[in-house]
């Protein structure tokens, strides 16, 4: 005799289907802009003129790292600030250099695989963090968290320039990875001690991942902190001898004196609109955030619980260390010349928590509240997701600007004498060298760390063939970039204005 066939609820079958659709509906979104980020990315590896203000000066960073005059004096002209450790442009020199390739395609391309490489630690994190949750679960979350960063803004218009900043990314959150593991292998502590070195000796303020990290580790596993903590001390110390002595000096002065910058509480206002804009995310990350950090404190309240007891807590609360630490980093926005990246790892850093959102009331939704938070969860980032302004397409060498660009460079390459642009990368491929940058100076002589009075002589003497600028006096790229004393020096030597491929060009003469 057959059994009776049984039949789920409606409301069950609905409470199981919606979610669903809502996490496919998601996946689906996320593997559309992921297609459409790699596109940008490839076409912003080929594209021949600038993208960013700092992509010049790494350039020329790049091509020093290796001579002696890499973190050399400054009170000559020319004169170079190298702003960051070398380990970015080092790689970047050996693999153009190896590889044959362009030297600024090359830094994008590793900016770019370093992004790449970024996600794919973000989704191993999560999956570490999911740890006691179905492997299907772990998996879907994992997915959800590599690409969920590819929908932040930052990232976005990033990923992909010669910068310093996504490969110490990159460094820090496997850095991180390895700490998770080292909870089971105690000896991997060594490894996260080498990349979290490796990332501060890529870009210097990369201190949020092995702060959150040890910090945790001393409450929870000491012996495991000091340990990782005599590492990252011991090799970090003896680089920073090593680079201190073969420079004479010159990388600390470079590195902690010289790379400076006036504070600007106006700039506060981005936090503001990057949190507007990512709406959404911030919103879910934070629930999940604050769900499980109150779960947490409930479950070890009163009770003779141990951190150490629980390799799962301890991940929970490095990462949530890591949130909080790159939340209160966020202030560092606010002095002259900052701009997205500095929101870059605070985004990798909430990925995490947002990603691990459709994992809450997976296996709990026991009410109609729930069942809608297992829904509106997913929902929310598949909004997020779509309404994201889109990243950069269309990168034409041969386009208008292109060719004016293109005209322009003609232009500085026959020029008998030095160029001051701020636009660097049109100096470098119209194979002249960056001699001066103008906002780092302006910033220095502002501190009195710098005379400016030698070259504004040589303005004023037109030792220079042509300026080359963003907008004019009264903008403020303009203004942050040139001092009153420089600015009056241009405007009595080089009078007349022309407009180039969207840049000023002052000149002595009509042309």
């Amino acid at each position: 005799m057959n059994a009776p066939t049984t039949f789920k609820p409606v409301e069950t079958q609905a409470a199981i289907t919606a979610p669903r659709i809502a996490i496919g509906l998601l996946l689906a979104i996320l593997v559309y802009r992921f297609a459409l980020f790699a596109a940008s990315g490839i076409g912003a590896v080929g594209y021949p003129w600038e993208l960013d203000y700092g992509e010049g000066i790494v350039w020329q960073q790049m091509r020093l790292i290796f001579t002696d005059q890499a973190y050399g004096p400054i009170d000559h002209f020319p004169a170079i600030v190298f702003h960051y450790p070398p380990l970015y442009h080092a790689l970047t020199s050996v693999t153009a250099s190896a590889l044959g390739t362009d030297e600024l395609g090359t830094g994008r391309a590793i900016a770019l695989l370093s992004t790449l490489a970024s996600a794919i630690a973000s989704g191993f994190l999560v999956n570490q963090l999911l740890k006691e949750r179905a492997p299907s679960m772990r998996r879907l979350c994992s997915c959800i968290a590599g690409l969920l960063v590819f929908t932040t803004v930052p990232v976005i218009h990033w990923a992909a320039l010669m910068r310093v900043d996504m490969l110490a990314i990159a460094l820090s959150l496997f850095g991180l990875l390895f700490t998770f593991k080292a909870l089971e292998r105690p000896q991997l502590i060594h490894v996260a001690s080498l990349l979290f070195v490796a990332a501060v000796y890529t870009k210097q303020t990369s201190i949020a991942a092995p702060a959150a990290a040890f910090a945790v580790l001393l409450a929870a596993r000491p012996r495991l902190a000091f340990k990782g903590v005599a590492g990252c001390a011991l090799l970090g110390l003896a680089v920073l001898a090593t680079l201190s002595w073969a420079t004479d000096g010159g990388f600390f002065r470079h590195i902690f004196l010289y790379n400076v910058n006036r504070t600007d509480l106006s700039r506060l206002s981005a936090i503001v609109y990057a949190g507007t804009l990512h709406l959404f995310f911030i919103a879910v990350a934070a629930f999940v955030l604050a769900r499980r950090t109150i779960e947490l404190w409930r479950r070890y309240r009163g009770t003779q619980h141990r951190l150490a007891d629980s390799n799962s807590d301890t991940r929970f609360l490095i990462a949530l260390a890591y949130a909080l630490t790159t939340t209160a980093m966020l202030v560092l926005v606010a002095k002259s010349g900052s701009s997205i990246n500095y929101f870059l790892e605070w985004f990798f850093a909430m990925s995490l928590f947002a990603a691990m959102g459709p994992a809450e009331f997976s296996h709990r939704a026991k009410s109609q509240l729930q069942s809608a938070a297992a829904i509106g969860i997913p929902a929310a980032l598949a909004l997020h997701a779509w309404f994201v302004p889109l990243p950069r397409s269309g990168y034409d060498a041969n386009s208008e600007r292109g060719q004016a660009l293109a005209a322009l460079s003609r232009e500085i390459a026959a020029a008998d004498k030095p160029v001051i642009s701020d636009d660097m990368v049109l100096l470098l491929r119209s194979g002249k060298p960056v001699l001066w940058e103008p906002a780092i100076f302006a910033e220095l002589a502002s501190t009195g760390d710098w005379d400016e009075r030698p070259f504004v002589r040589r303005i004023r003497n037109r030792e220079f063939a042509f300026f080359v600028t963003w907008g004019q006096r009264g903008f403020d790229r303009f203004d942050e970039r040139y001092n009153p004393a420089v600015a009056d020096a241009i405007d009595a030597a080089y009078p007349i204005k022309q407009r180039a491929a969207g840049l000023i060009v002052h000149r002595t003469a009509a042309r």
